[in-house]
């Protein structure tokens, strides 16, 4: 799929210029020193107020840019979205959402009410999730709420993975719930890939014969 990236929107920024005032130099005797040391004074005090003055407006202008770029949205919104994810020249997963919010400058994007399916394997696999952030520079998906893996080797559910989809590997550093055949088994801190080959995570407790469902990385 190619995405379009749209313009950008013009930045109102700190301007204009500042003169400090010409004084006119006074006459007579031993006033005439004093009179011109105040006014070198007055000069240097006006010289540093307008450069302080210059950087409080510099510092006010990246602010806003930050701020207006952080909350500015989406460059581009898609409705009822379908991709074809590759890994080289195969193809491994069919993506649907019902939208997809593309943010072209940050190289990222969300995707709502998210289902994957494999499409290369003869026993499916399967993945949703409310919300999923993607990362296009290093591929790595996110999954949010409601997130259930189910794959021939069992099914997964919990509020949160992370999902590197270069090395095919899932961390889900909240509470996991798995079940295999008999065997239901919770913990946090799981480490495992999408196919759920291997299991391994941290204050396990469950039903059934548990060692079977887990295995070193």
């Amino acid at each position: 799929m190619n995405w379009h990236s749209k313009g950008g929107k013009s930045l109102h920024e700190c301007g204009g210029s500042a003169t400090p005032p010409t004084f006119m130099g006074g006459a007579g005797g031993g006033t005439k020193k004093a009179t011109t040391d105040r006014k070198n004074n007055f000069r240097i005090i006006l010289s540093l107020l307008f450069f302080f003055l210059l950087i409080s407006c510099s510092k006010g202008s990246e602010i806003d840019v930050r701020s207006l770029e952080k909350n500015r949205g989406p460059d581009e919104i898609i409705n009822t979205f379908e991709m074809i994810l590759h890994s080289g020249t195969k193809t491994e997963w069919q993506m649907t959402a019902d939208l997809v919010e593309r943010f072209n400058t940050e190289r990222y994007w969300w995707a709502y009410n998210v289902f994957l399916e494999t499409l290369n394997n003869e026993d499916k696999n399967f993945y949703r999730s409310d919300s999923i952030h993607v990362n296009d520079i290093t591929e790595v998906f996110t999954g949010y709420s409601n997130v259930e893996i189910i794959s021939p080797n069992g099914y997964l559910s919990t509020d949160m993975i992370i999902w590197n989809r270069m090395t095919d590997r899932i961390h889900a550093p909240n509470d996991v719930y798995l079940k295999k055949d008999s065997n239901e088994i919770w913990g946090t801190d799981l480490h495992t890939n999408m196919n759920l080959d291997f299991i391994d995570m941290k204050q396990v407790r469950g039903q059934g014969t548990s060692e079977d469902f887990l295995s070193d990385r």
